[in-house]
């Protein structure tokens, strides 16, 4: 990918500055449409969970869909009859934005990841907004705890490179326990955070009970990649 076609040309730490200001979008929502669906982690899906008052099954009816990535069976956004992301209201706002996932606090951020860590660039392309005033790009991701959303970003992304390149040396019998038993351990199980009572999300506790099934993958997981045995680093 050469950066310059689609960026500033510049990579940036969290505490960088950088033209990301809109206004509060000032009624846009133009990246909410024509997506083809974002593809979520089981962060952002907890937080819609809590967000809509429903359960996985539940949100697989209208709101989400599961497809079929490097051989892993993964959520993403479904789009509505207007090509627009389900959680748009009629105002073009998005109804859960306090718990938005991931991808949509990062836009028009990307992540770059290279030496096993990440850092951001700006996509020139993508947002119609002009004239963007420069913000600190760690108030931007409006994350509480800055530090450890970065961990847990690349916790998921080790495993996810991980399963990528083990899960085609499997047979076809065992890729498909394998893939099914991923799906139930990070997004069907109910997260504690994503039921309690109250409109607040307590992501210290989510992360908690990540890394715990986190480990109980790892753990059930071993016997079939024993070279990746080790611990994942920041999991």
């Amino acid at each position: 990918m050469d950066l310059s076609e689609i960026s500033d040309g510049k990579l940036y730490e969290i505490d960088d500055l950088c033209r990301l200001g809109c206004s509060d979008c000032a009624g846009c929502s133009s990246c909410c449409h024509d997506t083809e669906g974002l593809m979520l982690d089981p962060l952002d899906v907890a937080r819609i969970m809590k967000a809509a008052g429903k359960d996985f099954m539940s949100l697989i009816e209208r709101e989400l869909e599961l497809v079929m990535v490097d051989e892993m069976l993964l959520p993403k956004m479904k789009m509505d009859a207007r090509n627009a992301c389900c959680f748009l209201d009629r105002n073009g706002r998005c109804s859960i934005h306090p718990l938005r996932p991931g991808i949509c606090r990062l836009f028009p951020l990307g992540r770059y990841y290279e030496n096993d860590d990440y850092r951001y660039f700006l996509q020139t392309l993508e947002c119609r907004k002009h004239d963007r005033y420069k913000l600190r790009i760690r108030d931007w991701l409006d994350e509480k705890d800055a530090e450890g959303y970065h961990d847990y970003v690349m916790s998921w992304h080790r495993f996810l490179k991980l399963m990528e390149k083990k899960l085609p040396l499997l047979t076809d019998e065992s890729r498909s326990s394998v893939t099914s038993y991923i799906l139930k351990m990070f997004f069907l199980a109910p997260y504690h955070s994503a039921e309690a009572p109250g409109p607040d999300f307590d992501t210290e506790d989510f992360y908690t009970e990540y890394y715990s099934r986190m480990f109980r993958v790892r753990e059930t997981l071993s016997p079939l990649f024993p070279d990746s045995a080790a611990p994942y680093p920041g999991s």
